[in-house]
Parts: C-alpha cells; sequence; structure tokens
C-alpha cells in the first residue's frame, strides 16, 4: 500500500506528515505501507523549512534529507490514497485527474490544517500535534491488505467533509453557529424520527440537503416565480454534485455516492428515501422556521399563510403529518395551521418546505 501526503510547496506540512506517518507505521510494523510527499505547487529539490526540521527534531524524527517534489511529476494513480492538507489541494489534485474516492482531506471537521510557512516556532508545533493526531488515525484506520476501507470510517470521513464544507457558511444562527450547520442537525434528528434504523447514507443526505446553499444567491436569478424556480433548481443540482463529490473522496463507492447525489438533487422525490428527506425539511420548516418566515413576511395575509402551509402539508407523509400536529404551535399559527390542515381538494404546485431560504 503507497500513501501520499500533500500540501502547497513540500517544504512544511506534508514531509512532516510523512515522517509523522512513517514512525506511526514503524511503531506497529505495517512493513507493506510506504508513505511519501510532495506539494502542488513545489519546487523539486528544495529541503524542508529549518522550522519544519527543528520541530520533527523535537520529537525524535529526521527531516534533514527531505527534498521537495511536484506532485506533477508523480504517478498520482500508483497511490492507494493521497492525504491533502486542505480542499484546495484536493481541487488542485482533482484537475490532474485523481479520482475523488482517493483523497481526503487531514483533519478534515476543522478545514484542514493550517500552513505554519513564515510563522513561528509556536505556529509550527501547533501544526504538529494536528499533523501527529492525523498520523495515528490514519493508521489506526488504514485497511489490512484483505480488508476494504469499513463502512463506519467512510461516514465519519463524509460526515466530517460536509460539516466542514456547512463550518463555511456566512450566515450564523443565534448562538453563533454556521446556520446550514444547525439546519443539518435538525433535518438528520427528523429523518431519524420518521425512518427506524436508518441508512447511514440516508443520514449524510439528510445533511447536505442546504450543501453550500449561500455559493448560489438568491439575487443571482430575477426576483419572480420564474427566477425563484430556476434557482432551486440550481440549487439542487449543485448541491447533489458535491455531495456526491464529498462521499467519494470519503470512500464510498460510486454507486452509493450517486444515490446521494440522486436524493439530494431531488431527482427521485417519490422513492422511499426522496419522501423521508421532503418530510424532514417540513418538519424542521414547520417546528423550527416558520414563525420566522412569518416575521420576515409581515404584508403576508392570514389566507397566504394558510395557502403556504397547506401546500407544505400535501407534500408530506402520513407519518410525518402525525408529528407535525404534535407541534406546540403559538397563535395565530395554531390557528392557521388548523385550518390549512383540513382536508382541502386544493391542487397546486408547493413550495420548497424551507420558503425558500
Amino acid at each position: 500500500m503507497k500513501l501520499l501526503a500533500v500540501c502547497t510547496g513540500n517544504t512544511c506540512r506534508s514531509p512532516m506528515l510523512k515522517v509523522l506517518l512513517r514512525a506511526e507505521l514503524a511503531r506497529i510494523k505495517r512493513l507493506d505501507v510506504t508513505v511519501d510527499s510532495a506539494g502542488t505547487g513545489a519546487w523539486d529539490g528544495e529541503p524542508a523549512s529549518a522550522l519544519a526540521i527543528a520541530t520533527m527534531a523535537g520529537l525524535g524524527l529526521d527531516l534533514s534529507d527531505h527534498r521537495s517534489q511536484s506532485v506533477a511529476g508523480l504517478d498520482l494513480s500508483a497511490y492507494d490514497h493521497i492525504h491533502a492538507m486542505s480542499a484546495a489541494h484536493v481541487a488542485a489534485l482533482r484537475s490532474l485527474g485523481v479520482p475523488a474516492r482517493q483523497l481526503s482531506v487531514v483533519d478534515a471537521e476543522h478545514g484542514g490544517v493550517p500552513d505554519p510557512f513564515g510563522g513561528d516556532a509556536a505556529d509550527y508545533a501547533a501544526c504538529a500535534r494536528v499533523l501527529a493526531s492525523a498520523a495515528r488515525l490514519i493508521v489506526a484506520e488504514l485497511p489490512s491488505e484483505d480488508r476494504p476501507m469499513s463502512d463506519a470510517t467512510c461516514f465519519d470521513q463524509a460526515k466530517a467533509l460536509i460539516d466542514a464544507a456547512h463550518a463555511n457558511d456566512p450566515e450564523r444562527a443565534p448562538d453563533g453557529l454556521p446556520a446550514e450547520l444547525v439546519y443539518a442537525d435538525r433535518v438528520e434528528a427528523e429523518v431519524r424520527r420518521l425512518v427506524p434504523q436508518p441508512q447511514p447514507i440516508l443520514l449524510l443526505a439528510a445533511r447536505c440537503q442546504h450543501l453550500e446553499r449561500w455559493v448560489i444567491p438568491r439575487n443571482a436569478f430575477p426576483i419572480d416565480k420564474p427566477g425563484y424556480l430556476a434557482w432551486r433548481k440550481a440549487v439542487h443540482a449543485r448541491q447533489g454534485e458535491r455531495a456526491e463529490e464529498l462521499l467519494l473522496i470519503a470512500g464510498y463507492d460510486p454507486a452509493s455516492a450517486t444515490r446521494m447525489r440522486r436524493w439530494v438533487a431531488k431527482l427521485d422525490p417519490r422513492s422511499t428515501e426522496g419522501q423521508a428527506l421532503e418530510d424532514a425539511a417540513c418538519l424542521v420548516f414547520l417546528t423550527h422556521e416558520i414563525a420566522g418566515f412569518a416575521a420576515e413576511h409581515p404584508d403576508y395575509t392570514a389566507e397566504k399563510f394558510v395557502d403556504i402551509i397547506r401546500k407544505t402539508w400535501r407534500k408530506m407523509s402520513p407519518s410525518a403529518r402525525s408529528l407535525a400536529l404534535a407541534i406546540p404551535f403559538a397563535e395565530p399559527l395554531a390557528s392557521l395551521v388548523q385550518q390549512a390542515t383540513r382536508p382541502t381538494g386544493a391542487t397546486d404546485p408547493a413550495p420548497p418546505a424551507d420558503g425558500g431560504r
């Protein structure tokens, strides 16, 4: 098995991870695994930075003979897995034709490993602590020669990547957390209530319902109904593609990643999984968002809100409706919900459960 650590200049982070991985592999006598390092923007033949050498020497590891190399000069297909320091490095490697399933971001749950280059000894020591922890985890999760990566490992890696993406949401919830991360937690919680023993991939799909939605702002499209529908279609397509990409990076097989993309892009709304995700989104809207939505639209009449709730209700399964009826709505919403959920023959097309956020 061959591993590759990748950063930018191949003089700080990736060579440090290389020697840390080699030390951990030697400790447990994994002689079947080799480790190398390279940089996406490296010059060939440069030594490791002086502080990187000193930091590793403090851990009893030798970086003095390291010489940098560019990923462009390597046969990247020869490596079983490539550990990149950031999503930007993953993107650079993808542009060179490396499959997403071959890549992962080190310390993905915190957005990758910050570059200590240009910093002081404390910056290098902090980087080394992150890399040392990552090295132990990488080695602990290595499959043996006859065992593929476990489903649990793939799930944990995918969740970390998804939540790292959510962490970049510029909008914040009242508690200071990224709004998309809060939304992901709520949708996943509703799926768990709706589906006994849900598939792990369905829980990941729940967490991707608003994946990087801020990348395509609503005002990029005309502020009318056709513009809204075009925006919504673009958002769904992109979040499906992004979810598929993250699952492949986490090690999921292409078939599973494609299923995920279809669910997140809302291409299979009538499937069992598609309905569960729609139910969860509706419940989150009714439980957590409708009051705020009403406050944002003081010009809406009671009849308008009844219509919105009625359209949301029609999209929900009987089990989701039962859960919705137990929500303790305050007045005047309680009366509006009661009015909207009475049997009706209306057949208007429904807006999204989240009110178009």
